[in-house]
């Protein structure tokens, strides 16, 4: 207890020889693929499954909107989705530029919690000396697992056994046994080590998928999700809206603060706990101590769940180019007791580049068309755009992508109209609701090193290693 220890086996992490859900297999396995519907909610109108079934080998299914198949090899399971023709009708969905507005509505279930208040806003308001009003937003941003979504599923005498990466292996014991309608003593869900998660996989979606196709084929079936579907069809992390009215005296104290949190969390947590790792980070960062000025600034924030406690302020610069450099941050994290000391130090020093990428660059764009689609074989195999699933009410769409052979071409290749934020379309190709990652203009993927050394991260970096050059096995 206290004690740094490398991570168990930490060497076959690094070098490729642990095992995931991905890498399992079952004598007899048959792979799946899943037709992704054209639009977040659309309803499947109809679908062609006999050519899928003509090749050799192949189980092609329909339940309800569930359209999937299973056949020996990757290859042949992909051959057989491609083969697919099906029709969905999108219904109207709000698009990007209405997301703010569609956040604040009323939930379609349940009530807003109640408002906390003391004293009279309005009156504090107008008695201060200085007032400040601002409204922030929080874009959607995918999770990102390294190991995307995967289950191997597999039936035998009425009883279900799913191996896959999860964070919540009981709740989707229950979605199975929900879904199949089996006793909770007639599933069983194995949770090999998780290719990482953050947040982003409490769902059992993979799950589901295989076992529907198991059932079906009669032998067990391995679903591993494309990067594409994981960007896709993945829930998101929640966008939300803050509105923030404050008031102050001259001498800087605190007068008057009206807060508002649409879809991303309490919008006031009244705990000791809390105040205290503000206090503690306020003073490690010597909070107060320095004047913000032109290109320079400080903040800080905090939260708390699952029973931990966490603070962080930062200092940013930002040049005339509107270039924007994290200086410093310092972080106090009230979490309990610590078992091991060096994975407190990856959770901490990880949530901070984490929290970076989503607060510099990092979201998920919607675009809408609400007219009818026809889904091609071709571009049903590549398994077609969604939005927010369960973090929201709404959803958007988009455009088709290009596919894999033009997305690797040059940017010399490119012509000039064809940019990140509007690929191109594949020939006859309708338009479908999609979302699509963007970056600002000046960045691009494979920029994302500079831009992390722009932002002053590779000290973090150049520490973490050094914290574990006595332990070159050990891994996060």
């Amino acid at each position: 207890m206290g004690t740094p220890v490398s991570k168990v086996d930490g060497r076959d992490f690094v070098t490729g020889r642990h095992l995931y859900t991905s890498d399992l297999a079952r004598p007899g396995m048959l792979h799946g693929k899943v037709l992704r519907p054209a639009a977040f909610k659309a309803m499947l109108v109809s679908v062609d499954l006999e050519p899928a079934r003509r090749l050799p080998g192949v189980v092609a299914v329909r339940d309800g909107d569930f359209v999937g198949v299973a056949a020996p090899d990757v290859g042949t399971a992909e051959r057989a989705l491609a083969a697919i023709a099906a029709q969905w009708k999108a219904l109207p969905q709000p698009s990007d530029k209405e997301l703010w507005d569609e956040l604040k509505k009323p939930p379609e279930a349940g009530e807003r919690s109640e408002p906390q208040t003391t004293g009279s806003v309005a009156t504090a308001l107008a008695a201060a000396d200085i007032k400040l009003e601002s409204r922030y937003t929080v874009a959607f941003i995918a999770h990102a697992p390294l190991e995307t979504r995967a289950a191997l599923a597999a039936w035998k005498n009425g009883a279900l056994t799913v191996s896959t990466g999860t964070q919540r292996p009981f709740a989707v014991r229950d979605e199975l046994a929900d879904a199949f309608h089996l006793p909770t003593e007639k599933v069983r869900v194995l949770v090999p080590d998780t290719g990482s998660a953050y947040g982003g996989k409490h769902t059992g979606d993979a799950a589901l998928e295989a076992a529907r196709l198991a059932k079906a084929a009669g032998k067990p079936v391995r679903v591993v999700w494309t990067r594409e579907e994981e960007f896709t069809w993945a829930y998101f992390r929640p966008a939300g809206v803050i509105e923030v009215k404050s008031g102050a005296g001259r001498d800087g104290k605190l007068a008057a603060w009206e807060f508002h949190n649409y879809n991303s969390g309490p919008a006031a947590i009244a705990d000791p706990r809390l105040a205290a790792v503000f206090e503690a980070a306020a003073a490690r960062f010597g909070w107060g101590k320095q004047e913000a000025g032109p290109g320079r600034g400080f903040g800080l924030g905090g939260g708390k769940d699952k029973g931990g406690y966490v603070a962080t302020c930062a200092e940013i610069a930002v040049d005339e180019a509107r270039r924007v450099r994290i200086v410093r941050a310092t972080v106090a994290f009230e979490c309990g007791a610590v078992v091991n000391p060096n994975g407190l130090r990856n959770q901490i020093e990880g949530a901070v580049v984490q929290g970076i990428g989503g607060a510099l660059f990092e979201a998920v764009r919607f675009r809408t068309d609400t007219s009818p689609i026809r889904v091609s074989p071709r571009t049903a195999s590549r398994g077609s755009p969604t939005c927010p699933g369960s973090t929201s009410s709404f959803s958007t769409a988009g455009i088709c992508l290009p596919p894999a052979r033009a997305r690797r071409r040059s940017s010399a290749s490119r012509p000039p109209s064809a940019t990140r934020s509007s690929p191109r379309r594949e020939p006859g190709c309708a338009p479908c609701p999609s979302p699509r990652r963007e970056f600002p203009a000046d960045v691009r993927p494979r920029q994302l090193p500079r831009l992390i050394g722009r932002h002053n991260l590779r000290p973090v970096w150049r520490k973490m290693k050094n914290d574990r050059s006595d332990s070159p096995g050990s891994a996060r």
